[in-house]
């Protein structure tokens, strides 16, 4: 059954958030503990998506509250459009997106997107991301969903929990 978003199941959502990991990340090698960036950037991303929309089962019907999957907000929207476009190139090569022709409200309605659009808000971001779920909840907190955000550290962590299982 299609979520929300546009994905058809769970393992479609869960393959493209990888895909732009390892984009962006560099892709996943096995047994490689070198790997830690690609894997702590599609734990964080999978989390939030699990956070923000319980994976696109919870409708988007606020734009006051953010828009797609990881509920974006247009502060950030308007930081990833005015401040990465460093990755244009590489997003119309990757998925012929022109990221200055996505409005934030076409983020609401295309899960893929937003997923891009997600990545590119987290790698605005300096410090980096963190290799345990209880340092990304901390982390998403500070940097995605803010001190003004309604959400808590707690709710994080047992949306990630009920959605994703136990952290390996």
């Amino acid at each position: 059954m299609p979520n929300n978003y546009g994905f058809l199941t769970k393992r479609e959502m869960d393959l493209f958030v990888g895909e732009v990991c390892a984009h962006f990340d560099g892709l996943p090698i096995i047994g490689d503990h070198y790997n830690q960036k690609y894997l702590n950037a599609y734990n964080l991303m999978m989390e939030t998506l699990a956070t923000e929309t319980h994976l696109g089962e919870y409708e988007d019907t606020d734009p006051n509250n953010g828009m797609g999957l990881p509920q974006i907000d247009h502060i950030k929207y308007i930081d990833i459009i005015e401040n990465g476009m460093e990755h244009r190139k590489s997003v119309w090569n990757k998925w012929h997106v022109d990221m200055k022709l996505v409005s934030y409200d076409a983020l609401r309605y295309n899960g893929k997107l937003s997923i891009i659009f997600e990545r590119l808000g987290y790698r605005r971001i300096i410090p980096p991301i963190p290799g345990t779920r209880k340092d990304r909840a901390d982390y998403w907190k500070k940097w995605w969903n803010t001190y003004k955000g309604k959400g808590s550290t707690n709710h994080y962590l047992a949306m990630s929990l009920k959605y994703l299982g136990e952290e390996i």
